[in-house]
């Protein structure tokens, strides 16, 4: 079963799972405010997903951050303990196959790497 990370509200959240849900892709939904990702796993897939980078520095989250703090996320090692304490942060959607994540919504890798 795929799972889906990210929050109800937003957008490409709501259009990747209508997406699922067209192309009957069984899925899970886990809102990260109310179940946040730890450390490790967001560490994971920050270096092995695909799609786009895990930190969404466009949002107004991350923008509304001093520099202390943006300069801890955009580091080598980032600061996952930070990411997990502001998940507005964390590009959405974060898809879970049993082989490969994708972040963000991208319809060809879903077409290439989700089960129909």
């Amino acid at each position: 079963m795929v799972k889906v990370y990210g929050i109800k509200n937003c957008d490409t959240v709501r259009k990747a799972l209508k997406w699922l849900e067209s192309n009957q892709v069984d899925f899970q939904f886990v809102d990260y405010r109310k179940d946040p990702l730890d450390e490790d796993t967001l560490s994971l897939y920050a270096k092995t997903s695909l799609g786009a980078p895990l930190i969404n520095t466009r949002s107004t989250s991350f923008r509304a951050l001093d520099d202390d703090q943006k300069g801890r996320l955009k580091a080598a090692s980032p600061d996952y303990n930070l990411l997990s304490e502001n998940p507005n942060i964390i590009k959405r959607p974060i898809v879970e196959t049993q082989d490969q994540v994708i972040i963000g919504f991208d319809e060809s890798l879903y077409q290439q790497y989700l089960p129909a």
